[in-house]
């Protein structure tokens, strides 16, 4: 099987942050700080280095 996984970068700028996801692949919507992100357990653990220095870049 292949996937593509696709990130996105957003900001609230009203309401309460909801998962609209009819297929069910999104469990949880929250802000992580660097720490916690090493310690997520992923679906596609070699995205946790992308995710990583994307975050670093950022600050």
């Amino acid at each position: 099987m292949e996937y593509e996984v696709t990130y996105f970068e957003v900001e609230i700028i009203n309401g309460q942050p909801t998962i609209h996801d009819p297929d069910e692949l999104i469990h949880e919507i929250a802000w992580k700080t660097v720490e916690q992100v090493k310690e997520l357990q992923l679906s596609f653990p070699e995205d946790k280095e992308f995710l990583l220095n994307y975050i670093e870049q950022k600050d």
